[in-house]
């Protein structure tokens, strides 16, 4: 489990918890999360209201064509942050989660400046 600030480049406006990024998706393998029911994140906004997903799974046959291991399934959630720290749940019951390549992801969108 990860705890604190999200600090350093942020690619696309996103960050994950996966394999090595350079092999991600080459070579064969991942984490067998077989009989997980939920998938559960606390987090908060610095002001409350940035809009961010969450997710596992992101290397599946539409977002990573060029690759030849995918994710077994995948899961997102949509939500907007408050200031205060909040517990979001993605229900991964029924999903095939026998090979799963990125744990864990997150993507935001940037603020607008007021």
């Amino acid at each position: 489990m990860h705890q604190g600030h999200v600090q350093g480049v942020h690619r696309q406006g996103w960050r994950d918890l996966a394999e090595p990024r350079q092999r991600l998706g080459r070579q064969a393998g991942g984490f067998d999360f077989t009989g997980a029911r939920k998938l559960t994140i606390w987090a908060r906004g610095q002001k409350g209201g940035e809009k961010v997903t969450f997710g596992f799974g992101y290397l599946t046959k539409d977002t990573a064509k060029d690759k030849k291991y995918l994710d077994s399934d995948n899961g997102t959630l949509n939500v907007t942050l408050t200031a205060d720290w909040q517990q979001y749940t993605i229900n991964v019951t029924g999903k095939d989660l026998k090979l799963i390549k990125s744990g864990f992801f997150w993507a935001w969108k940037p603020m607008e400046r007021r």
